[in-house]
């Protein structure tokens, strides 16, 4: 999970990804990038400083999110995704 603004480290989660889909024969490894700075997808996501979105894309996330750590974490639920969703700036979609 990356946010397009992290301050903290973005190379870090597309390395993560690169080097771990060398080994995925399970189909388990997705990659997430939206809008936040480090940490942002746990906040409002409506804005970055004065860059509105038009929703808030942390809640968003977490709504959407949610039958990956239910499938993941606790063995509930169907769990079906694309492997890559990202936020492209700009349009807000």
């Amino acid at each position: 999970m990356a946010g397009w603004w992290d301050q903290e480290d973005f190379y870090g989660p597309l390395k993560i990804y690169e080097e771990l889909e060398k080994r995925d024969a399970q189909g388990r490894n997705f990659f997430v990038a939206g809008p936040w700075n480090h940490g942002g997808w746990t906040r409002d996501g409506s804005k970055l400083g004065k860059i509105a979105f038009g929703d808030d894309t942390g809640r968003y996330f977490g709504r959407r999110s949610r039958p990956f750590f239910a499938w993941f974490l606790k063995d509930k639920g169907p769990f079906v995704a694309a492997e890559a969703w990202t936020f492209q700036t700009g349009s807000n979609v």
